[in-house]
């Protein structure tokens, strides 16, 4: 069984607010460890609700760095050409965690005629837990195609996110591109004292890239 000490981590975009007509300032949170600078990390906007296909439909862009070892809550200004009017029209904005790759986002938020709506963010969490399995919850934004993208979820002994780290104690690839669903992962042979875990959801099949993470301790 696991108690109620959780502790949930999740990338994503809160407090929009657009103070002029050509700039855009909001609040972007990440995983802590990640190393957003090494990553590439970046907030973009773009107009529609579709996805990012190419870097160039981009209207701006700010990039993000933080040192490894702190949680990332970062107050960004975004800035568009005088041409744009952000209170006229619609865009999306996103949280992408590795540099130059539209396909590594993590979080987004639509702009409607000025207003902030559709706030979508990367999240996991453990449904439950028995001698074989570990349940999980998974989230990303509605763009992502966690199957396509190789993403995949990760166990690890300790409290806190582990960045690149091949030392994990079971793992379970994401099968299915829907944006919400579940991952199991088999721990049948894997020994699971009592103590503090965590899964991590990341991206593109990568070791570095933790868009989501979920604590719990087994009694």
């Amino acid at each position: 069984m696991y108690d109620e000490s959780r502790i949930m981590w999740i990338s994503n975009i809160e407090q929009v607010f657009i103070s002029s007509m050509n700039t855009l300032e909001l609040i972007v949170n990440t995983v802590l460890n990640n190393n957003l600078l090494e990553l590439g990390a970046f907030v973009g906007l773009w107009f529609g609700l579709d996805s990012l296909q190419n870097m160039d439909d981009l209207l701006a862009y700010t990039s993000l760095s933080i040192v490894p070892d702190r949680q990332c809550a970062l107050p960004i200004t975004i800035t568009v050409c005088p041409e744009i009017n952000l209170f006229d029209g619609i865009y999306t904005v996103g949280l992408f965690l590795n540099a130059v790759n539209p396909n590594s986002l993590v979080a987004s938020v639509s702009l409607l005629q000025g207003k902030a709506r559709y706030y979508q963010q990367s999240a996991i969490t453990v449904l439950s837990h028995t001698p074989k399995i570990i349940n999980c919850f998974y989230s990303v934004p509605d763009h992502v195609k966690p199957g396509f993208r190789l993403d995949w979820v990760i166990l690890h002994k300790g409290y806190v996110p582990v960045i690149n780290n091949s030392n994990m104690l079971a793992h379970t690839n994401i099968q299915s591109n829907k944006s919400s669903g579940t991952a199991i992962i088999d721990v049948e042979h894997v020994f699971l004292e009592p103590g503090d875990y965590i899964v991590q959801y990341n991206l593109g099949h990568s070791m570095n890239t933790v868009s989501a993470a979920f604590t719990f301790s087994l009694a």
